[in-house]
């Protein structure tokens, strides 16, 4: 039995569980965030400062090498949109480890308005780019 499909084509169950996967890498990436920026509360954001410099670092040198890299379009596109996600969650969460440290008024009060701006800036900025990389994924897959 031959398919009609062209030979680049993908096939509907191809672009189903790239779809899928789109959607699983936003939500998992979404949910790494927030993983990360609760672990990095105690410690004053070290492990998300930490974390996004090794990532800068990996992603800079697979872009570096092109496609002789091991993972080629994936580190160079998908990685750099989680990297893009890991910055701006970063960003975002440093007021809450800035409150832990410093500022005037009950400590409590600082942390419930930090982390009330943390989740704004959650649902602004890193839930989008979480999006955009489940995009990307998808894409990539669909692509072949």
């Amino acid at each position: 039995m031959m398919s009609h499909d062209a030979p680049g084509q993908a096939n509907g169950v191809t672009v189903a569980a790239a779809g899928l996967s789109g959607i699983v890498a936003t939500l998992g990436l979404m949910l790494l965030l927030v993983g990360l920026s609760f672990a990095a509360f105690f410690l004053l954001g070290f492990p998300a400062v930490a974390a996004l410099v090794a990532a800068s670092v990996v992603w800079g040198v697979q872009l570096g090498f092109g496609s002789a890299g091991p993972l080629g379009i994936w580190l160079a596109g998908a990685g750099g949109l989680a990297l893009f996600a890991l910055a701006l969650n970063t960003g975002a969460a440093l007021p809450i480890y800035w409150s832990l440290a410093f500022g005037a008024g009950r400590r409590l009060d600082r942390l419930r308005e930090a982390w009330s701006n943390y989740w704004a800036l959650f649902r602004g900025l890193v839930i989008p780019a979480c999006a955009l990389f489940g995009l990307v994924v998808f894409r990539l897959l669909a692509a072949g």
